[in-house]
């Protein structure tokens, strides 16, 4: 019997990730003989090295390395190569070639709950996630992103994005005048921490977290309790790995039975 086809999600601390339970459940709904884990990695040496040492046929690339694999992949496709951020990888004729699938998941969460052409959309974060979801939401929408590295918020702008510094008057200034807030930083992860403050959540607005441990970070429950909808992070995460699985097998899967693999997960 040939041994199973061997994917990952590779990352800094990736212990609590969800993708395995989301991308096994997925193998074994379509009869694929194949196996996803979890590694975490104290450098993107170190993941390149397990990428080809395990001849692992394709890997999520999450923080801190989306922005660093770049300099070791074969070659770069689409929206990836735009903004030099990957969050996967594809091994074909054992070349690895980059793809960046968080701009896509991100809009079609967004889709899911709310019209983003012709909206004002306020990113948190301009990382390797928040550049991916400010490139995609652009190609629809009037997107600003805001980041607290002065250094960050100049390559941005060198790219043709629209970004400025994230400071306690930029927020309030910026929130009043958008539709759809997304917290692309990993702020809220196990902590009980927001970036923005809730007396500057108003109603009617959509308030995204691409956080997804917890499912209801203080940011969204500020946001629920002054009346905005909000969209958890677990629905990018479903959508981008969707992407991913189509990316790897060519095979069209609803982004919501990988959510709810990650939901029995969290069970």
């Amino acid at each position: 019997m040939d041994e199973p086809l061997l994917y990952a999600v590779i990352g800094g601390d990736v212990r609590d990730s969800l993708s395995p339970p989301m991308h096994n459940a997925t193998f074994k709904k379509y009869g694929i003989s194949a196996r996803y884990m979890a590694i975490s990695k104290s450098s993107v040496e170190e993941a390149v090295e397990i990428i080809e040492n395990l001849k692992i046929e394709g890997a999520n690339i999450t923080m801190p390395f989306k922005e660093k694999i770049l300099r070791y992949l074969h070659r770069v496709e689409g929206i990836a190569a735009r903004i030099g951020a990957v969050n996967t990888v594809l091994r074909r004729n054992n070349r690895l070639w980059g793809y960046n699938t968080d701009a896509t998941g991100a809009l079609r969460a967004l889709q899911r709950f709310t019209e983003v052409k012709d909206s004002r959309v306020l990113i948190i974060g301009g990382g390797g996630a928040g550049k991916a979801i400010g490139t995609a939401l652009a190609e629809h929408a009037d997107v600003l992103i805001l980041d607290r590295k002065e250094e960050r918020v100049n390559a941005l702008i060198r790219q043709g994005m629209k970004a400025d510094k994230l400071n306690l008057e930029n927020l309030e200034k910026e929130l009043r005048r958008s539709h759809i807030l997304i917290n692309a930083t990993p702020v809220g992860m196990r902590e009980n921490r927001s970036l923005v403050p809730a007396e500057f959540l108003s109603d009617g607005l959509v308030v995204m977290d691409i956080v997804y441990i917890p499912l209801r970070t203080k940011l969204l429950r500020d946001a629920l309790l002054r009346g905005c909808r909000v969209i958890d992070g677990l629905w990018m995460l479903a959508e981008q790995a969707a992407e991913s699985f189509r990316i790897w097998m060519g095979i069209e899967v609803d982004a919501e039975y990988m959510r709810s693999a990650a939901l029995e997960a969290l069970r």
